[in-house]
């Protein structure tokens, strides 16, 4: 059973374990991973696990960029647990927490050549940014924006 919860005091070193890859996929990024987990644990960010203690395959964080608006910073699931819609209801429950928030558009940026993640968050209802290009490292990442006002008229107009 995988239990999606937020976690708002991280065992710093347990989630550096599973977000290592972040250093080798962004210049800078376990130094950004610090500063991350700070920011969770002062309330200015929120940290989002898949499974049950030691056991957690999927994580998130979350970051508020201004009013009604996020950006989902980090989604991983760690590869054993891929394929198995963990990710899907790891952002299924963030997602209904920001509907309960108010928060009205959540961005995040995918590795352009990355077509699995890319496919992932288009068929989550993101939708790519035509000016959202950005260089890190040397690659590519496309910016995805999801309109949930937008996504909210939808389901109230089919029911």
């Amino acid at each position: 059973m995988n239990e999606i919860s937020q976690i708002l005091t991280p065992e710093r070193s347990r989630v550096r374990r599973a977000l290592a890859m972040l250093g080798l996929r962004y210049p800078g990024g376990l130094d950004w991973l610090e500063r991350r987990l700070d920011d969770i644990e002062s309330g200015r960010a929120q940290l989002w696990q898949a499974g049950l203690g030691k056991a957690a395959s999927g994580w998130a964080i979350v970051t508020p960029k201004g009013a009604h608006q996020v950006k989902l910073s980090t989604i991983l699931v760690a590869p054993p647990a891929r394929g198995q819609g963990l990710g899907r209801k790891l952002l299924d429950a963030i997602q209904a927490d920001w509907c309960h928030h108010d928060v009205l558009t959540a961005r995040v940026t995918v590795d352009e050549n990355d077509t699995v993640t890319r496919g992932f968050f288009e068929a989550a209802g993101f939708r790519p940014l035509a000016d959202g290009r950005r260089q890190y490292g040397a690659r590519y990442d496309c910016t995805y924006s999801l309109d949930l006002d937008a996504l909210g008229s939808l389901s109230v107009a089919a029911n």
